[in-house]
């Protein structure tokens, strides 16, 4: 009898246990879930410029599982929609340091965002760090060196940035911005040739970028390929400002500085 009872006793225990874990499994599962329906909203909500919301739905999302990268991450780029731009490098630097899923991702914004700031100082060291862990799977070494190079080339450090530059077109030889880049690099250095000669590839494009086309225009004031310069600019320009920027390229070409695309 006494048997009897304590086998009883132990597989009540027993389905306890079982039902409790069952229970565990459930929360779990329905606050994966909301995470994810969290983040597909905000995500959502950012591609709507609705930058409030978003910026809720991550904050919940955060609070839920602070150690949530891409939440972080997206949190990051909604605060410098809102002008938090302070905040954002804060998310930004923290996901570097972390050396986590998106450390390369985060380099790549947070680059950015110091190139837009005019700290290339700082901007190559966070695409260095952020070269570290980005994987060929990521798509973003070509990003990452090509972002480098931009930030050297502000510094006038041609030979590195023409390093990084054909980096980058390594990993992604079709790129129009990476090639108009090191065409720009060439053009800097006061090597026309060298720079018409990266540049011609992209003439068979189909389509181009604004900035791309707006580098090839440069390219042709500097050979004094006047006109031609002028139809490709009066494409994004009123006749007011294409005559002022006309006077100021032109100005300027024998001293350049650096307006090489990031993105």
């Amino acid at each position: 009898m006494f048997t009897c009872v304590k086998i009883s006793l132990q597989w009540m225990v027993g389905l306890g246990l079982l039902l409790l874990a069952g229970c565990s499994q459930t929360a779990n599962n329905n606050a994966v879930k909301e995470v994810e329906n969290n983040l597909a909203m905000a995500q959502a909500a950012f591609d709507y410029a609705q930058f409030d919301r978003a910026l809720s739905l991550l904050e919940k999302t955060i609070e839920q599982q602070p150690d949530h990268q891409m939440a972080r991450l997206m949190l990051a780029r909604t605060l410098y929609q809102l002008d938090q731009k302070q905040a954002a490098q804060k998310q930004l630097r923290r996901l570097l340091d972390s050396e986590g899923s998106e450390a390369a991702q985060a380099a790549y914004y947070l680059g950015q965002f110091q190139l837009k700031a005019d700290d290339s100082a700082s901007a190559i060291k966070t695409y260095s760090q952020g070269l570290q862990w980005a994987t060929p799977q990521s798509g973003l070494i070509g990003q990452l060196h090509n972002g480098l190079a931009v930030a050297q080339l502000n510094q006038q450090a041609f030979d590195v940035a023409v390093e990084h530059f054909n980096l980058a077109l390594a990993s992604d030889p079709d790129s129009a911005t990476f090639r108009s880049n090191l065409a720009l690099c060439w053009l800097m250095q006061g090597d026309l040739e060298r720079a018409k000669s990266t540049f011609s590839p992209l003439l068979n494009y189909q389509q181009l970028s604004q900035r791309v086309e707006m580098n090839w225009a440069l390219l042709l004031l500097a050979q004094g390929k006047e006109q031609q310069a002028k139809h490709i600019l009066a494409k994004y320009l009123t006749r007011e400002q294409l005559q002022h920027d006309l006077v100021q390229l032109k100005a300027g070409l024998p001293a350049m500085t650096a307006v090489a695309n990031t993105q």
